[in-house]
């Protein structure tokens, strides 16, 4: 952000909309991955705002007199993307993936059962987000039913027997793709060590972010850290990702009762009904399991002091249209 004399008027001609209640000359964005250095680039003044800040950042910024903290909910979900039939490609008909993970939901089942999203949160995010087991936020229009208290509880002994009902063969070997961020380091430590207590011998394998999400959509990979910013209205969170074909089902996901379900919820004018299909939905992804929900970002931006007028939204978007320097 920048400074423009005392008027704090835009340049004209620039053809913003509402340009003359915008209180900056223009926004500067710089992309800085690594959240250590974000917030030295806040200490120094070098940037007024860090958008996705970390929480561990988030910790220590609340100790720095000279900045200040804006968050906000969020409509997205992060978790593991499970290849369980993406053979050939985005929008292709799904396929059989001859994995132990991949072709068997009891395999799945004990995989999710392994991992503990409470301690998922506290040990990698300081308890600053949320568990999450659906692909609706509280924060949606429409209401769902599927709380973060009824998502499974970790189970090792169940997660142990339906392996063995299986008949895999134990440690039950997989790879999990990470990006190579270290809060995501962290994500993929914590359910390697989670999973190997209920039989299973997690590879990680870091990669670039775009090559993962190339690979992911090819269907090149196991299982990888799988996550969306979210939408408003639920379908945005379902219909791409959950429908046989969907221009984001990285998974291979091919359910006809989601399809239906899902084209139901799409034209159904009813809130309470509408909010029924998609907890239906839910289930119905949740017992397939081509990916597990773990947990919901909140939205959390440092800025500056002297910066006054920031909004944040559970979209996850800054605003900055009445953002300016305090005086």
């Amino acid at each position: 952000m920048e400074r423009v004399g005392a008027t704090y008027r835009p340049r004209q001609g620039q053809h913003y909309y509402d340009a003359d209640r915008v209180h900056l000359d223009k926004v500067v964005y710089k992309p800085i991955p690594d959240g250590n250095v974000r917030l030295a680039n806040l200490r120094s003044g070098d940037v007024q705002a860090g958008d996705q800040m970390a929480p561990v950042d988030v910790q220590s910024a609340l100790t720095e007199p000279k900045l200040q903290l804006f968050n906000s909910p969020s409509l997205g979900y992060q978790g593991i993307g499970i290849n369980i039939g993406n053979t050939k490609g985005l929008g292709r008909k799904p396929g059989r993936v001859d994995t132990p993970l991949g072709s068997d939901r009891k395999v799945r089942e004990a995989f999710e059962l392994s991992l503990d999203r409470d301690l998922l949160n506290k040990v990698v995010f300081q308890d600053m987000y949320d568990p999450a087991c659906g692909p609706m936020s509280p924060e949606s229009a429409v209401a769902p039913g599927v709380k973060p208290s009824t998502c499974p509880k970790r189970n090792v002994a169940k997660a142990k027997r339906l392996l063995k009902e299986a008949g895999v063969k134990r440690p039950v070997r997989m790879e999990l793709k990470v990006d190579t961020t270290p809060e995501s380091s962290r994500i993929g430590q914590v359910v390697q060590a989670m999973a190997e207590e209920a039989g299973f011998s997690v590879t990680l394998r870091p990669t670039e972010y775009a090559t993962m999400i190339e690979d992911s959509d090819s269907g090149e990979y196991e299982a990888f850290l799988s996550g969306w910013s979210g939408r408003l209205d639920p379908d945005g969170n379902v219909a791409n990702f959950l429908q046989t074909g969907g221009a984001m089902n990285a998974y291979g996901i091919g359910d006809p009762a989601i399809d239906k379900l899902i084209a139901r919820g799409r034209t159904e004018p009813d809130p309470e009904v509408r909010a029924s299909l998609y907890d239906e939905i839910t289930r119905r992804a949740g017992a397939e399991r081509g990916l597990i929900y773990l947990y919901r970002q909140e939205n959390y931006v440092v800025t500056r002091k002297d910066i006054a007028g920031v909004r944040v939204y559970t979209d996850g978007l800054v605003r900055v249209k009445n953002a300016g320097y305090a005086r």
